[in-house]
């Protein structure tokens, strides 16, 4: 193959594996905003029927939710899918040089 070849392999899989982080990234914060309106609804349910383990439960749910809002959130600065496209196009070049798809167990 080329080197312009492997050149496109590497910037195809840069761009493919990236765009798939980027889409978790969104699902991860979706998911934590919505473990968040889960756990306010249990904690206040809990506090109007003065259930502490309801209100126990809502409260963790609201910390971890907003734990995976955050964490994902970050991933998603212009810093971090900067960072991410970069080893993502220098693993697309080795993987390339070394003739893999990118795709085995082996990389």
């Amino acid at each position: 193959m080329s080197i312009l070849g492997k050149i496109g392999g590497a910037l195809e899989h840069a761009v493919s594996s990236t765009v798939g982080e980027i889409g978790q990234d969104i699902g991860g914060v979706f998911n934590g905003v919505k473990k968040v309106a889960s756990g306010v609804g249990d904690l206040a349910k809990g506090a109007l029927t003065l259930n502490p383990k309801e209100m126990k439960d809502g409260a963790v749910n609201v910390g971890k939710g907003a734990f995976g809002t955050v964490t994902s959130g970050l991933s998603l600065t212009p810093e971090a899918l900067a960072s991410s496209a970069g080893l993502n196009l220098l693993k697309g070049g080795v993987d390339e040089l070394k003739g893999h798809d990118g795709n085995s167990a082996n990389g």
